[in-house]
C-alpha cells in the first residue's frame, strides 16, 4: 500500500537522519524518499523535518510525534500481513456438494464431522434436495460432487462411484401387529395402506417393488416429505418402505416406529457419488472423493 511504504520511508529517513542514507538503506532512489516525504507534509499539513543541507535533517517537534505513530502502525501492518499470510495459508478450500435429502440427514452430520476432524484441508458447503436437484446442480455447475441413489443417471459427463447398497425395508408403528418380527414378506402386509414417499423416481422404484412381488399396492396416502411420511406411519396410517435406515425410532412428535427387514429377493438402491468429470481433476475435489469413498460404509 502506497501510504504505509510511504510512512516507512519516512520513518526510515527519521532514523538515519539523512535522506541520501535512508534511500540506500531502502534500496530506493533518493527522489523516491523525497516524495514521498513531501506528500506525507503536503497531505496532513505538518513539517516533518528541518532541512539542513549537507548536514542531513533532523525532526521537527511534530515530525517526532508522527514519527512515534508511525512506527507504531508499521509494526501494527506488518503483523496484519504475517496474519492475512497464515489465514491463507491455513484456508480450507471449499468445495460446494448436494445430496438426496434423506441421504443428507442420514449421513452428512457424521461425515461432515468426520472431515473437520481430519487433515483435509477442505470444508464443503452443502446442498439439499431430490434426486433431480442434486443432479441439474452437478451439471449446470453449481456443485461439484453429489451422494444419491441410482435414479436414472446416465449424463456422459457424470462420473460415478457406488459407495454402498441399500435394501428394501418395511416401516410400522411401533404398536403394529407385526412389529415385534425381525422380518416380513410383503404379502403380509399388502392389504394395509401403503404410505407413498411421492418424489420422482422413489415412487416409481416403491411401486415397482410391488410388481416385481405381483402384488397391487392399496395406496392410502401420498406425500413428498419423508418425515410426514413417517410421522403418519408412526400413527398408525399405514406402513412405508424406507432404503436408508434411521438410527432412531422416535420421531418429531415423540412417536415411534419399527423397522422390519423385508424377505423378498427385491432390488437394492445403490447410494453411488457423482461427480462431473471435468473437476474431478481438480486436486480438493480427488482429496474429497477419495475421503467420501474411504469413510461412507463406516456410517
Amino acid at each position: 500500500m502506497e501510504s504505509i511504504r510511504a510512512l516507512k520511508y519516512f520513518v526510515t529517513a527519521a532514523r538515519l537522519q539523512n535522506v541520501t542514507a535512508a534511500a540506500r538503506d531502502l534500496n530506493v532512489s533518493q527522489s523516491a524518499v523525497s516524495s514521498a516525504i513531501s506528500k506525507l507534509e503536503e497531505e496532513f499539513g505538518i513539517t516533518l523535518f528541518e532541512r539542513q543541507g549537507i548536514r542531513g535533517i533532523n525532526l521537527t517537534a511534530e515530525g517526532g510525534l508522527f514519527r512515534d505513530r508511525a512506527e507504531l502502525l508499521l509494526i501494527q501492518a506488518e503483523d496484519f500481513a504475517t496474519f492475512a499470510q497464515n489465514l491463507k495459508r491455513t484456508r480450507r478450500p471449499e468445495i460446494h456438494a448436494g445430496c438426496y435429502r434423506t441421504l443428507a440427514a442420514r449421513f452428512m452430520p457424521e461425515l461432515l464431522s468426520r472431515l473437520s476432524r481430519s487433515e483435509r484441508p477442505i470444508s464443503i458447503q452443502l446442498s439439499e434436495g431430490s434426486q433431480f436437484k442434486i443432479i441439474s446442480d452437478l451439471l449446470e455447475g453449481r456443485t461439484s460432487i453429489a451422494i444419491g441413489y441410482d435414479f436414472d443417471v446416465s449424463d456422459t459427463l457424470i462420473e460415478t462411484t457406488i459407495l454402498t447398497e441399500s435394501k428394501p425395508h418395511v416401516l410400522v408403528a411401533e404398536d403394529h401387529a407385526l412389529a415385534g418380527r425381525s422380518g416380513i414378506y410383503l404379502r403380509e402386509i399388502a392389504e394395509e395402506p401403503f404410505l407413498l414417499l411421492d418424489e420422482p423416481y422413489s415412487h416409481q422404484y416403491y411401486l415397482g417393488l410391488f410388481k416385481i412381488s405381483g402384488i397391487k399396492p392399496n395406496i392410502g396416502f401420498k406425500s413428498e416429505s419423508h418425515d410426514l411420511v413417517r410421522g403418519m406411519v408412526a400413527r398408525s396410517h399405514g406402513f412405508t418402505f424406507h432404503n436408508s435406515l434411521p438410527q432412531t425410532s422416535v420421531l418429531y412428535d415423540g412417536s415411534r416406529i419399527r423397522v422390519l427387514r423385508l424377505l423378498d429377493e427385491l432390488p437394492p438402491l445403490r447410494v453411488n457419488l457423482f461427480s462431473l468429470r471435468t473437476s474431478s481433476s481438480r486436486p480438493e475435489v480427488r482429496q474429497l472423493v477419495e475421503f467420501i469413498k474411504a469413510n461412507f460404509r463406516q456410517l
